[in-house]
């Protein structure tokens, strides 16, 4: 959607908002991976990998109201 549209639809206060919350789960991310990359750093074995695929699957889980 071109940003002319997108102002047609948003007003300036709902694309703060947005903004906000991209920047939100930007952050959110940034953590999960370095969370990730810091247990994949340690030592391996089953619980690492345990722990690595809980982290990927909480980053990755739907808030509610998100659509996928």
């Amino acid at each position: 959607m071109s940003l002319t549209k997108l102002f047609e639809f948003v007003t300036r206060d709902q694309l703060h908002h947005l903004l906000i919350n991209q920047a939100a789960e930007a952050n959110r991310m940034r953590s999960a991976l370095e969370d990730v990359y810091a247990l994949a750093c340690g030592p391996s074995g089953a619980r690492t990998n345990g722990l690595i695929r809980q982290k990927c699957m909480s980053a990755l889980a739907l808030k509610p109201g998100e659509q996928s």
